[in-house]
Order: structure tokens, then sequence, then C-alpha cells
């Protein structure tokens, strides 16, 4: 799925106002909130760190990176819309 793909899906699914990250995540997760911020016009202060995940709120990109993912054998990303927010999870190989 490229990042036009995801910008289209993301449009369709929400206006996002934040991103939300893991407070000790993986510095790709960090890299990969401050690209898709700039690309939805999200301003980088509006990236926060949590120490738990939760499910998203309205306006809300949840960005995770998980072991494993139905679907996905390899690595790659899915993205899931709900409740006006999105979770956007990875997988490493």
């Amino acid at each position: 799925c490229s990042l036009s793909r995801f910008r289209h899906a993301a449009a369709r699914a929400a206006n996002f106002e934040r991103i939300v990250i893991p407070e000790k995540c993986h510095p790709a997760i960090a890299s990969a909130a401050r690209i898709i911020a700039k690309k939805l016009s999200i301003s980088e202060t509006a990236i926060q760190s949590v120490t738990q995940i939760a499910a998203p709120t309205s306006g809300t990109l949840v960005l995770t990176i998980a072991a494993e993912q139905p679907g996905l054998k390899h690595d790659g990303y899915s993205f899931t819309p709900a409740s006006g927010g999105a979770t956007l999870s990875g997988i490493r190989p």
C-alpha cells in the first residue's frame, strides 16, 4: 500500500488532529509520525507520546508496531479506521 493510498483512505476515514505513538517506541515509528504529520498537514506538536496505547478516538491516528498481524506475512502495515480515528499498525520483518 503506497503513501498516496494511505492518504486517500485517511482522508475518507477522519480529519486527523493528532498522532499518538508509544512513549518508548522504535525510532521508525517516531520518524513515520513526523512524515505522516507533514503529509497530512498536522503540526509536529500534535504528535503525542503515551505510556499505553488505547483505541483511537475521533481525530486521532494511532501508530504502532505489531509482532504479528493477520494478512501480513512479511513487512508492511494495516490501516484500521474506527470511531472517527484510525490505527496504522506496522509489522517489521
